[in-house]
């Protein structure tokens, strides 16, 4: 059992499930994967568009996309820094 401490005021949660990751997304637009396996952030992204209303994900390939309130979607994966 991990605590998620890093995770500041979380609103979304997605389990990945062939990555065995956590993917985290909250009022302050971080978007956080935690291994949950060994408990360690495995990765950090900031939006810079503010707070996330909507998230789902790709089970086939694992990219998480975040809806914001003006209307976009990005689309975001462990490895890469920019949507």
């Amino acid at each position: 059992l991990h605590c998620l401490r890093q995770h500041v005021e979380p609103t979304r949660l997605s389990f990945l499930p062939y990555h065995f990751l956590l993917a985290a997304v909250g009022k302050t637009g971080y978007l956080k994967y935690q291994d949950t396996s060994t408990g360690e952030l495995v990765s950090e992204h900031r939006t810079k568009l503010g707070a996330c209303d909507v998230m789902a994900q790709n089970t086939t390939n694992g990219v998480i996309h975040l809806g914001h309130g003006n209307g976009v979607v990005t689309l975001w994966s462990p490895a890469m820094s920019t949507p």
